[in-house]
């Protein structure tokens, strides 16, 4: 059945054939020859209206089946974020954890729509958020443990380092006591002791800031290493590599780790001394 909307483009097809058997019947075209050729000419209008109309329809239906992937992956996006934080939940009831998780699925959903359009973005700063929020979770009376090895004197030195600092300074003057020892490994040269002492004096005198210092050599191998401990709360460990960036952060919560992480501190302050 005919639609409305097409009913011009049908008469137009008819007059178009009449129109070229007219002209070819005053070309002293027989009338046989004059007929064929407007019906041939107007079949072709025919023809190339309706593979135009399927081109078109097929850019369509292209559309909205694209259009229906992006949301069948955003819905499967939603419901895997829903399953892992409910699995999450079940094991842990720390809601650092958690939240992780669910700002680990916005990015990798981020990640699908720049590889979609072409393209990756990769940010320095991606591996020191987490420390970041971690340390912004910490509330007034919290107590931090933290060290710093002095091969790592350079990461103070890049922004970096100039963040980590100065969200440090922020949660201690909210009332959470840090106290941080700087480890002098073995073989450290002249300009590395310039460097940390120069990092020393940055933080020195700051409010619920106590600095330490300890030579690698009265440590065992477990306790020269980059970590943060929130008392009862988490422990991290850094991997600063070269010491110019952070290239990897573990955070556990379980109470056996907590426990093991208290046994270092405790060696730690044994043999440290407050500059």
């Amino acid at each position: 059945m005919w639609s409305r909307a097409e009913i011009p483009y049908y008469i137009g097809e008819v007059l178009t054939g009449i129109f070229v058997g007219l002209l070819a019947h005053w070309a002293n075209l027989d009338l046989p020859i004059s007929a064929l050729l407007g019906f041939m000419s107007g079949a072709l209008f025919f023809l190339l209206r309706g593979y135009f109309l399927i081109l078109s329809q097929a850019s369509t239906l292209v559309n909205l089946a694209s259009r229906g992937m992006d949301t069948a992956l955003q819905e499967s996006l939603r419901c895997i974020e829903t399953l892992a934080r409910t699995r999450v939940k079940q094991l842990t009831r720390d809601s650092f954890l958690r939240d992780e998780l669910s700002s680990a699925v916005k990015r990798f959903s981020s990640l699908i729509e720049q590889v979609c359009q072409g393209k990756m973005v990769f940010e320095s700063e991606a591996i020191q958020r987490p420390l970041v929020r971690l340390l912004q979770r910490t509330q007034k009376g919290d107590k931090i443990f933290a060290t710093s090895l002095i091969k790592t004197a350079m990461f103070w030195r890049n922004p970096q380092g100039d963040r980590y600092r100065q969200v440090n300074f922020e949660v201690a003057n909210r009332g959470v006591n840090i106290t941080r020892v700087f480890i002098e490994r073995a073989g450290a040269d002249k300009k590395e002791r310039e460097w940390i002492n120069e990092e020393i004096k940055k933080q020195m005198g700051h409010a619920n800031i106590t600095l330490k210092s300890v030579n690698a050599r009265d440590l065992t191998e477990i306790a020269r290493r980059d970590m943060l401990l929130v008392e009862g709360k988490y422990v991290v460990y850094l991997d600063i590599g070269t010491g110019e960036a952070l290239n990897k952060l573990e955070v556990y919560t379980d109470i056996a780790d907590l426990q093991r992480a208290q046994e270092i501190v405790e060696e730690i302050e044994r043999t440290s001394h407050t500059v």
